[in-house]
């Protein structure tokens, strides 16, 4: 009998042989299979090998990044000490966001919760966001005028960085040893 090897024996054949444990071809369709997932793992490690080399990622459109840490803030699975929402929910664009700190404790931010105007412009993710306290504090990263000095805060900008990771980074910053005990407008004072 002939059959094509693409397509493997006919299925009466594979039920006979499969079901007559004296045929040589009991074991085929096994080994067979056996060989197909070699040849697939052979195959993906060699992908995988030329991926590794390229430097080009494929990139979530802006949309999608923004409404998925939307989704994120609105369900409460980030970290519980900051948090980060849509300012308007007509906002189509995503632009406008609010985002809050509670300050580390042990520092002088200890119980006080500073807000921030976030704006994620057409460039976000693959630039970061402009951060603007709308509470005032005293941090080597913020200008008198609130804006946080993101080329100070990060070295060099990683666009899988989130809002949420910037609000992280600001209250790292806050506890570092050198900013815990500067000395802080008067709380509820604004910008």
């Amino acid at each position: 009998m002939k059959y094509h090897s693409a397509c493997g024996p006919p299925l009466h054949i594979c039920q006979t042989m499969l079901t007559n444990f004296d045929s040589p071809f009991f074991f085929f369709p096994l080994f067979a299979l056996f060989l197909k997932s070699k040849e697939i793992d052979e195959h993906q490690k060699g992908h995988r090998l030329r991926r590794g080399k390229r430097k080009n990622m494929v990139e979530v459109p802006r949309n999608f990044r923004l409404l998925e840490e939307l989704e994120h803030g609105e369900k409460g699975q980030g970290n519980p000490m900051v948090s980060v929402g849509l300012r308007d929910s007509d906002d189509i664009l995503l632009r406008y966001w609010n985002g809050t700190i509670i300050g580390p404790p042990g520092t002088a931010f200890e119980n006080r919760i500073l807000c921030l105007d976030i704006y994620c412009d057409e460039n976000y993710p693959k630039a970061p966001p402009t951060l603007k306290f709308s509470s005032k504090v005293n941090l080597p990263c913020v200008t008198d005028k609130g804006v946080v000095d993101t080329s100070r805060l990060f070295r060099q900008w990683d666009r899988r960085v989130t809002m949420e990771g910037c609000l992280l980074e600001l209250r790292k910053e806050m506890a570092n040893p050198a900013n815990k005990r500067l000395p802080q407008p008067a709380e509820g004072t604004n910008y």
